[in-house]
């Protein structure tokens, strides 16, 4: 299911982002090549890791405008 989803999201402009998974999770993906497939930069060792990753390909004009502070790491 998440193979077939992930390159509908892109289709769409969207990715998917993994944080804090379990190494004995990103071995399966890995063996599965998961990980090549949805891209090794897609996957962040910590919550922190993932956010300073993502923040730069958000759109600041929507997030400036937004009321809701999902993170507590997000400005």
């Amino acid at each position: 299911m998440l193979m077939k989803e992930a390159p509908q999201l892109q289709e769409k402009g969207f990715s998917l982002s993994f944080c804090a998974l379990k190494n004995s999770v990103k071995d399966q993906l890995a063996a599965l090549n998961f990980l090549d497939k949805l891209g090794e930069e897609n996957f962040d060792a910590t919550l922190d890791d993932a956010l300073a990753a993502l923040t730069p390909r958000l759109n600041s004009d929507i997030c400036n405008q937004c009321r809701h502070r999902v993170f507590k790491q997000r400005p």
